[in-house]
């Protein structure tokens, strides 16, 4: 059983290498780790493009109208493009260094990106697929070289999971009584 007080080296996964990088970040325990909060959160909830402005980062979810087509160009340079249905428009998708993402991609198959959308020319500069059971809200964690924001994920979900019913909760029991918490 974790305690609040343990070191984060008491976490499956975390061991000298990941401890000091964790350290860098003024996170030493599991107390710290689980009071380390996101600068911000990614609205991932699927948009359509008629609801998105020029270069705003959004979500479509759609169906693969035509196959992907991977270019090479530059000294391990690549882009895959390819183009999705959504409701009645036709948007152009393009990731650029993802070269394994066409391997993942067939037509009609149904996919969710997260990407920048550029309204002009109805294209989306892809940042990431995303599944369709995606939370609607990602927290971005502050990260640094030697341990990125999706591993700072990952340990705090498991670290919450292991100390919350130890947390006192603020909330006077009376109310916590009369609604679902």
């Amino acid at each position: 059983m974790v305690q609040l007080s343990d070191s984060i080296t008491a976490l499956d996964g975390v061991g000298p290498k990941r401890e000091a990088a964790f350290n860098a970040l003024n996170i030493f325990t599991i107390e710290d780790l689980v009071s380390y909060y996101p600068y911000r959160y990614d609205d991932l909830g699927a948009r359509l493009p008629s609801e998105t402005l020029d270069g705003e980062k959004a979500t479509f979810k759609g169906v693969v109208s035509a196959p992907p087509v991977l270019s090479r160009y530059g000294y391990k340079k690549t882009r895959l493009l390819f183009r999705l249905l959504v409701e009645h428009d036709n948007i152009g998708v393009s990731f650029f260094n993802q070269p394994w993402l066409a391997k993942q991609i067939d037509i009609g198959q149904e996919v969710a990106v997260y990407g920048t959308y550029d309204r002009n020319r109805q294209t989306l500069n892809g940042i990431k697929m995303i599944s369709a059971s995606t939370d609607e809200l990602a927290p971005i964690y502050p990260a640094s070289k030697q341990i990125n924001a999706k591993t700072i994920r990952h340990l705090i979900e498991v670290a919450w999971a292991d100390v919350r019913e130890h947390i006192p909760s603020l909330v006077p029991q009376p109310i916590r009584k009369n609604t679902i918490y």
